[in-house]
C-alpha cells in the first residue's frame, strides 16, 4: 500500500513493517501465552498435549523472527508498484467501502449493536447445552474383542463351541479380514485379564477404515444383535481397541462401582443396577462382576481342645502349609549344583480330603498331637476373586454406548441410580472415561481461565491500557459461538481435543482485533479524529484481517472435512477452530470497533491526540 502511495521502496518497507510491528508482536504472543501453560499442566491433558505445545511455540517464535526480518527485507527487493495513481491506491475499494458504510451504520446505533452481541451470546449458552460430550472421539482402530465368560468348571471344548457362534458370524462379515480365538490359561498370565477354561476371548481385525462402509462400532453391535446370546454364558462384553474386554488398564465408557460388604446385598444391588441400565436407551453390552465361587475345604479350631493342649491357631495353620504345600528345610550341593530340599506329605498322603488330620503338631508341653485331635471340617464355597476399594468389597457394572454421547448418558445413569432404592449399607460411584472426562475438562477450565488472563496481561502491557484489551477480549465469546455452531451442524460431541481448538481459538481471534485497535490507535496518535479514525482504520485493515482469517481457516480446512483414518480423533478440533475464526472474524469487524466507541465516549476521550514529532 506504501508502495502504491508513491512512497519509495525501502521506506514503504520500513513504515510498512513500523505500523504492524507492534501489533504483530502482541497478537503473537497472546497466542504463545496460550499453548505456555500446556507444558506444566499435569494428567492426561498434560500428556496428551505438552508436545504440541513444545512445537507450536517454536513454530510460532520462528515465525515472528521471519516476519520481522526476512519478509521486510523480501518485500522492499521484489514487491513493484501495481500501477495504480497515488489518488486510486488511496481510495477504497468497493467492497471495503460497504464494510466502511457498515461500520460507520454500527457506530451510529452502537447500543443496537450491544443488544446483538448479547443476543449472539444467549444463542452461544444454547448451542451449548444442545451438544453433547465426549471423553475422546470415538476413534476407529479397526479392531473388536468379546469376552465370553461361562460358569466355572466347563471344559475348554465346551468353551470353544460356544464361542465359535460368535467366530462363524465374524467370519460373514465382509469387513472382517482376521478372526482369532483363545480359550484357557496363557503363559504370560492373560496381561491382566481373566482367563480359564471356561473364559473365550474372540479378536477380529477389520479392513482399513476407508476400505469399508461401516465403522466398528456399526459391525461390533450388529454382532451382539444378530447373534442371540447362549444360555451358557454368564457375562458377554466387547471392546473397539482390540485389547480384550477385561484387560487390564481397558477402560468402559461407564463404570458403576457399588461398594459394600455383604456379598448377598452387593449380588442384590448389582441386578438392580443393571435392570435400570437396560432400560437406559443408547447403554449397550452392559456387563457385570460375577460373585463366583468355587467349593473348598475350611479346617476350623476346636477352640477347647486347642486351649488345653496349647497350640494356636497360627502354629496349626503354619503346619498344615508345610505338609500340604512344602517348606525348605535344606539345600544339597552334587556336583556344583545347588538343589533345594523341600518338607513335604508324600503325594497319596496329600490327596484326600482327611489327609489334614494327619498333621502332627507339637504341644506346648512337648507332646505330640495331630491336627484332626484339635480341629473339624466343613464344607463350603468361597469366592474366585475378591474386590477392594476403600476398604469397602466392590463389585463393577461396565457399558459401551450406542447412538448416545457420553455425557447425556452418565447423567441417564446417575439419575437411574438416585431413583433406585439400593440395600442398606450399599454406596455407588461413577468410573470409567467419564470420570476421565470431568477430570480432563477440569483440566482444560483451568488451561481456558489461565489463557484468557494471561492474554489480557499481554495485551495490557502491550497497549499500556486496561480498557482497550478489554475491548479486543470482546472478540472471545464469539469464537465460543462459531465452534459450537460447527460442531452442532457436524453432528460432533464437545470432547477434549474440540475443547483444545476452542483454548487455541482465544490466542488467535484476538489477532484481527489487535490489528484493528492498534491501527487506529496509531491514527489517533497522529491527530485524528474518533469516528474518523475508526473508518480510515476500518477500510486499511479490512484486507490484512481478511487474509489472515481465511488462510488461518483454510490451513484448518482439511482438519476439519478429512474422513480418513485419524479423522475421529482430531477432526473435532478442525471442525471448532474453523467454525470459530469465520464467525469471530465477521462479528470483530463490527463489534470491536463499535465497542471502542462506546467506551472512548463514557471516558469522554473522543478527540484527536497530538500528532508524533516528525523524524
Amino acid at each position: 500500500r506504501k508502495i502504491d502511495e508513491g512512497t519509495e521502496r525501502l521506506e514503504a518497507a520500513y513504515q510498512g513493517a513500523s505500523e504492524v510491528g507492534g501489533a504483530l508482536l502482541a497478537s503473537t504472543t497472546t497466542t504463545l501465552v496460550i499453548f505456555a501453560p500446556m507444558m506444566f499442566i499435569s494428567g492426561i491433558v498434560g500428556q496428551m498435549f505438552a508436545q504440541l505445545a513444545v512445537v507450536m511455540i517454536v513454530t510460532i517464535c520462528a515465525s515472528l523472527f521471519v516476519a520481522l526480518t526476512a519478509t521486510p527485507t523480501l518485500a522492499a527487493r521484489f514487491i513493484k508498484p501495481s500501477g495504480e495513481t497515488v489518488r486510486e491506491a488511496q481510495e477504497l475499494r468497493w467492497w471495503e467501502k460497504q464494510y466502511v458504510r457498515a461500520l460507520t451504520a454500527s457506530i451510529a446505533r452502537p447500543w443496537y449493536t450491544l443488544i446483538s452481541a448479547v443476543v449472539i451470546g444467549v444463542i452461544t449458552v444454547v448451542l451449548l447445552g444442545l451438544l453433547g460430550t465426549d471423553f475422546l472421539p470415538k476413534d476407529d482402530q479397526g479392531q473388536l474383542a468379546y469376552t465370553l465368560e461361562l460358569p466355572v468348571g466347563t471344559s475348554k471344548e465346551k468353551t470353544l463351541e460356544v464361542a465359535d457362534i460368535y467366530v462363524q458370524e465374524l467370519r460373514k462379515q465382509p469387513e472382517v479380514s482376521l478372526v482369532s480365538i483363545r480359550v484357557g490359561t496363557s503363559a504370560n498370565g492373560g496381561m491382566g485379564e481373566k482367563e480359564g477354561a471356561n473364559i473365550a476371548r474372540i479378536r477380529a481385525s477389520l479392513l482399513r477404515a476407508n476400505d469399508r462402509k461401516r465403522s466398528d462400532q456399526e459391525i461390533g453391535d450388529g454382532i451382539l444383535a444378530s447373534v442371540a446370546k447362549p444360555p451358557e454364558v454368564l457375562n458377554l462384553e466387547m471392546s473397539r481397541d482390540g485389547s480384550g474386554a477385561g484387560a487390564l488398564g481397558a477402560t468402559k465408557p461407564i463404570v458403576v462401582e457399588i461398594f459394600g460388604n455383604n456379598l448377598s446385598e452387593l449380588e442384590m444391588a448389582s441386578e438392580q443396577v443393571q435392570q435400570g441400565m437396560s432400560n437406559i436407551p443408547g447403554l449397550v453390552n452392559i456387563a457385570a462382576d460375577l460373585l463366583e465361587t468355587q467349593p473348598e475345604l475350611q479346617i476350623r479350631m476346636l477352640q477347647n481342645q486347642s486351649a488345653s493342649v496349647g497350640v494356636p491357631m497360627a502354629q496349626a495353620g503354619q503346619e498344615l502349609r508345610m505338609a500340604l504345600n512344602g517348606s525348605p528345610i535344606s539345600r544339597l550341593s552334587d556336583d556344583g549344583q545347588l538343589y533345594e530340599v523341600n518338607l513335604q506329605f508324600r503325594k497319596e498322603d496329600r490327596s484326600t480330603a482327611r489327609a489334614w488330620k494327619q498333621v502332627p503338631i507339637r504341644t506346648s508341653s512337648g507332646m505330640l498331637t495331630t491336627l484332626g485331635a484339635i480341629a473339624e471340617q466343613f464344607e463350603g464355597e468361597a469366592p474366585l476373586q475378591i474386590q477392594r476399594k476403600n476398604k469397602s468389597r466392590l463389585l463393577t457394572i461396565s457399558t459401551e454406548l450406542s447412538g448416545i454421547s457420553l455425557g447425556d448418558a452418565a447423567a441417564e445413569v446417575e439419575s437411574m441410580l438416585e431413583q433406585t432404592n439400593l440395600p442398606e449399607g450399599i454406596t455407588w460411584a461413577i468410573g470409567g472415561a467419564i470420570k476421565d472426562q470431568r477430570e480432563s475438562f477440569g483440566d482444560m477450565g483451568l488451561l481456558m481461565s489461565m489463557g484468557l488472563i494471561l492474554v489480557y496481561l499481554v495485551m495490557v502491557a502491550q497497549f499500556e491500557s486496561w480498557t482497550d484489551p478489554f475491548v479486543i477480549m470482546f472478540s472471545v465469546p464469539f469464537a465460543a459461538t462459531g465452534a459450537f455452531l460447527a460442531l452442532l451442524l457436524s453432528g460432533t460431541n464437545l470432547s477434549v481435543t474440540s475443547f483444545l481448538g476452542l483454548i487455541i481459538l482465544i490466542g488467535v481471534v484476538v489477532n484481527n482485533a489487535i490489528v484493528l485497535i492498534d491501527y487506529i490507535k496509531l491514527l489517533r496518535a497522529q491527530g485524528m479524529e474518533l469516528i474518523q479514525s475508526i473508518k480510515v482504520a476500518g477500510g486499511r485493515r479490512l484486507r490484512p484481517v481478511l487474509i489472515t482469517s481465511l488462510t488461518t481457516a483454510g490451513g484448518m480446512l482439511p482438519l476439519a472435512l478429512t474422513t480418513g483414518e485419524g479423522e475421529q480423533l482430531w477432526g473435532p478440533m478442525g471442525k471448532t477452530a474453523l467454525g470459530g475464526l469465520l464467525i469471530s472474524s465477521v462479528v470483530t469487524l463490527v463489534l470491536v470497533p463499535t465497542m471502542y466507541v462506546i467506551i472512548a465516549r463514557w471516558q469522554g476521550n473522543t478527540e484527536g491526540h497530538t500528532p508524533l514529532p516528525a523524524k
